[in-house]
């Protein structure tokens, strides 16, 4: 029997799907269900909770374990996140963006807390995507009706430090309102900037990856396991590489845009080009993946004043019905420090822009939105290494008009004095303008339209795809884009493609070409999807026999091992209806097809009684017509056995009943009369007659004795007890079969 999971990830939607720890469910989430309430903001306020995943979560998986719960409750929305965890590459001077859009580092998915434990949260439904452990986070995400920020008041977050933070999210039903000069921030929050080391005064390095302390450490990024140990001027996906010696300045950090490069060395040493090298840009969309801006690279010294790198922009993830007034929302990269007083040595790079997700439903307005990389650090000394700017980082807005100025400009190159060193007060520091084309970050172009949390959000003739929150075309209304159904043959203007009463979007399991028979058709053109010989609009969606497999897709509807196909064509041969019991229920709905009180699966396709009618549709199969074995029960009675009214005795003797028995074969209860039987007494001539006053009724040598009319007391006949018992049943068979 053909057996399937049935589960409900959209409204609607059933899915077929190979039976695992739970269906995993799309993004459904749309502005969330409010039930955080009003937020009032007038301070600086972290609205999440952050959790590290310390165990793998596989696809499907409901449970996430991860390092505590505190913060986290029954209910929640999380973001579960990965955003480091790239096996680091080798140092390089790349500016190529590294594609993670297939990767697992850089996914996101939302989901539903429905059990919170010490180390484990429980949620609603399976991850759609596998999570490793390494740079993977839990994130409690609130879901407000509204959010207003009020003079002084800024939502932000935890910095990230290695394992959790960097990330600010949240959802509103209704509008997000900002007042002048509040802001949604998570400037600074992303991967950490290299720490500078002092050096011991080298001259001459080369290296990519100079050991420490001639080398200076590189900023963190997506291959974050390389952090803090990784030193020298190469960098490491996004991560800028740092200063070596003598005194060049960090690079600065990548995202959207690749960082800047460090400034030279000092003029003593050459002024030669060995600063620290931007990060890599990053490749993907923020639909799907998301990513911290890479930190700047740390500026080489061997006067205890080079500075740090810088950190680079965090994530702001919000979804809402609006934005409105005249507050902003903010991503940045840090700005590196510069080096202090007269100390001559090189500074640090700044960190990339983060990213911005702004889903509305209507429209936005704000003083701005930005995601831009930090400045490099500026040094006091001539002719010492400036700190390169960070890149720009990633913005995705949709919304359905408004006016939100959109900034993913890239943080400058730092300075030194000497106007006429070689590349000038730059020497050697890039970028040099915010709008460098290597170094500016990506305004990602949005889905068309407002965001559509649900469908009700579209126009008629239209669903929402909640992943990419558009508007799609589905002229039909079932819940299948147009587009999809030319894909899968089904008719874009019918719900029902084949007529049989059950929507293209069940039979097809939400959009697949789901073919249950295995004949070439897809159920949803197809009238007997499961080849059983019923038609699909007969059996229907309904669940007969609770296997979690409608009647339509079900081989054996009834759940009695003989499959639906066979019990049609074994009725057929035997020449017998389709309801043999004629209890409104057709053969392969009951059961018990044919009414005998017997179960179908335990009476089975045999045919006992060579009639030609399988046992489970012959109501009379077990009728054995021959004598009880000894095992039997008193005659009367149903057999323990095999035997059920099969003709034994049904009238058994009792004390009333004058000697004269009223059957062939006694019962065991004893005669009254002058010579009442035994136990176990056959009349003598099996004639119905009083017993013979001759017999004794006694029982000798082992088998059953009695005299014969005539004979002497002294000459008893014993007769074996198996005789005894085949002729009883044999008179009893002929006097049935005499019967009109």
């Amino acid at each position: 029997m053909r057996r399937s999971l049935l589960a409900v990830p959209l409204a609607l939607l059933l899915s077929v799907a190979t039976p695992r720890e739970a269906e995993a469910s799309a993004d459904v989430f749309g502005t969330g269900d409010g039930h955080s309430g009003v937020l009032s903001v007038s301070t600086s306020t972290v609205v999440n909770a952050y959790a590290e995943l310390t165990a793998d979560a596989l696809v499907g998986a409901t449970k996430l374990t991860v390092a505590a719960t505190t913060g986290f409750a029954v209910g929640d929305l999380v973001l579960v996140a990965r955003a480091a965890g790239l096996t680091p590459p080798a140092s390089s001077t790349s500016v190529t963006a590294v594609d993670l859009s297939t990767s697992a580092v850089g996914r996101w998915e939302l989901a539903r807390v429905t059990a919170v434990a010490a180390g484990e949260l429980t949620l609603s439904s399976g991850l759609v995507s596998a999570f490793a452990a390494a740079g993977t986070q839990v994130v409690k995400v609130p879901e407000y009706k509204s959010v207003t920020l009020t003079t002084g008041g800024s939502i932000t977050g935890k910095a990230w430090d290695g394992k959790t933070g960097g990330i600010v999210a949240f959802l509103s039903q209704g509008a997000v309102t900002l007042a002048t000069g509040t802001t949604i921030q998570a400037s600074g929050l992303g991967f950490r900037g290299g720490v500078r080391v002092n050096n011991t005064g080298l001259f001459g390095c080369t290296n990519l990856d100079e050991a420490a302390p001639n080398g200076q450490q590189k900023g963190e990024g997506v291959a974050s396991s390389a952090y803090p140990a990784a030193t020298g001027y190469g960098n490491k996906a996004n991560g800028a590489g740092g200063g070596i010696c003598h005194n060049t300045g960090g690079g600065g950090g990548g995202h959207g845009g690749a960082g800047g490069k460090g400034g030279r060395s000092w003029r003593d040493d050459g002024g030669r080009d060995f600063g620290g090298r931007g990060g890599q840009p990053l490749k993907y969309s923020l639909l799907d993946h998301l990513a911290l801006g890479g930190g700047g690279g740390a500026g080489d010294g061997n006067d205890n004043v080079a500075t740090n790198g810088a950190a680079g922009g965090g994530v702001v993830f919000v979804r809402a019905q609006s934005l409105a007034g005249t507050g902003s929302i903010r991503a940045n990269g840090a700005s590196a420090l510069s080096t202090a007083g007269g100390g001559n040595d090189a500074a640090g790079g700044g960190g990339a822009g983060g990213a911005v997700y702004l889903r509305l439903v209507g429209s936005a307005a704000c003083a701005s939105l930005e995601a831009k990389g930090g400045d490099g650090g500026s040094v006091t000394f001539v002719e010492h290494g400036p700190g390169g700017g960070g890149g720009g980082g990633r913005v995705l807005v949709q919304s359905s008009g408004g006016a939100c100025p959109v900034s993913v400009d890239s943080g400058k190159g730092g300075t030194q004095p000497a106007t006429g060193a070689t590349d000038g007060a730059s020497y050697g520091a890039t970028p040099l303008t915010t709008g460098d084309i290597t170094s500016l970050g990506v305004k990602e172009p949005a889905p068309t339209g407002g965001f559509c949390g649900a469908t009700t959000d579209c126009p008629t003739g239209f669903l929402c795809d909640i992943p990419t929150g558009a508007c799609i075309a589905d002229t039909d209304g079932d819940g299948l884009p147009d587009a999809l159904e030319g894909t899968l043959g089904t008719d874009p203007t019918k719900k029902d493609s084949d007529g049989d009463g059950i929507d293209d979007f069940v039979e097809t399991d939400g959009g697949k070409k789901t073919d249950t028979d295995g004949d070439g058709t897809i159920d949803a053109l197809d009238t007997d999807s499961d080849g059983d010989g019923l038609l699909d609009k007969d059996e229907g969606t309904t669940d007969l026999d609770g296997d979690g497999a409608p009647n339509y897709r079900d081989t054996d509807d009834d759940g009695d091992g003989i499959l639906t196909k066979d019990e049609i064509a074994d009725a057929t041969k035997a020449g017998v209806t389709k309801d043999v019991d004629v209890d409104a229920k057709i053969n392969p709905y009951d059961t018990d097809a044919d009414g005998d009180g017997k179960l179908d699966k335990d009476e089975g396709r045999g045919d006992s009684d060579g009639d030609g009618i399988p046992d489970y549709l012959d109501p009379t199969e077990s009728v054995d017509a021959g004598p009880d074995s000894a095992a039997d029960a008193p005659d009367g009675t149903t057999d323990a056995a095999t035997d059920a009214a099969d003709g034994d005795v049904t009238a058994p003797d009792t004390s009333t009943d004058a000697p004269t028995d009223t059957a062939t074969v006694d019962t065991g209860v004893t005669d009254t009369g002058a010579a009442s039987d035994s136990a176990v007494v056959v009349d003598g001539a099996a004639d119905g007659s009083p017993d013979s006053s001759l017999d004794d009724g006694l029982l000798e040598g082992g088998g059953l004795s009695c005299r014969t009319h005539g004979s002497s007391p002294a000459e008893p006949v014993t007769v074996p007890l198996g005789l005894f018992l085949a002729a009883a049943a044999l008179r009893r068979v002929a006097s049935r079969r005499r019967l009109p």
